[in-house]
């Protein structure tokens, strides 16, 4: 059971406090993710449900400290996305809220278009 899912959508103190963070809303979005530590060449792949314009929430046992500096790769269908990412939330036994660093705009909008397709779908 993903955070969401188990508390009701806020990662770390109230629900409105989390949306006042954020800049983009989230969606309920599936899709693979690979994250890896940016000196590193191999990471761990997973799976991530919540998804916006400038990051997600990565479903993991054994989360990353805050402000750790990563490289994510998101698979959205046929298309891959990369970015330098950096961890801004960590909950242990529950995962980590990861912000996109350096997305690209033509992955920006890659990314737009399967957001607005996830919205209509309702998936």
């Amino acid at each position: 059971m993903s955070y969401s899912e188990q508390y009701g959508g806020g990662r770390s103190g109230s629900v409105a406090e989390e949306k006042d963070k954020r800049r983009h809303p989230r969606s309920r979005a599936w899709c693979p993710v690979e994250l890896r530590l940016t000196h590193q060449k191999h990471g761990i792949k997973g799976e991530i449900t919540d998804l916006s314009l400038s990051g997600f929430y990565f479903d993991t046992m054994q989360p990353f400290p805050v402000e750790t500096g990563l490289v994510v790769r998101l698979s959205l269908g046929d298309v891959v996305l990369e970015s330098e990412a950096v961890v801004r939330t960590s909950h242990t036994n529950l995962g980590n809220g990861i912000e996109f660093v350096s997305l690209s705009d033509a992955g920006r909008e890659e990314l737009s278009r399967f957001l607005d397709g996830v919205e209509k779908s309702g998936h």
